[in-house]
């Protein structure tokens, strides 16, 4: 009898002990997931859009970061397209 009781009893408490560790698996994973997506979200927040006018008009040689110096220097009116030889190989 005594035997009998001591099996109900592991089983039991193996039983729990399941449910509470696959529940915390399953917190565990959520919680990685989560902050796996705040994290690609917080990139995708830093990425410029691709789509807009200013990148377009910026970035659509691969002259971009030229452009803003130029623009920088000759504060004058004028836009970095007058300033531009279009050979980014001298630069």
């Amino acid at each position: 009898m005594k035997v009998l009781l001591l099996i109900v009893v592991c089983l039991c408490v193996w039983i729990c002990g399941s449910a509470e560790s696959q529940a915390t698996y399953e917190e565990y994973d959520a919680g990685y997931a989560k902050g796996y997506e705040d994290a690609c979200m917080g990139l995708w927040d830093e990425w410029p859009d691709y789509g807009s006018e200013d990148f377009k008009i910026g970035y659509a040689d691969g002259q971009g970061e030229r452009r803003d110096e130029l623009d920088a220097a000759h504060d004058d009116g004028y836009s970095a397209d007058e300033y531009d030889d279009g050979d980014s190989d001298e630069w």
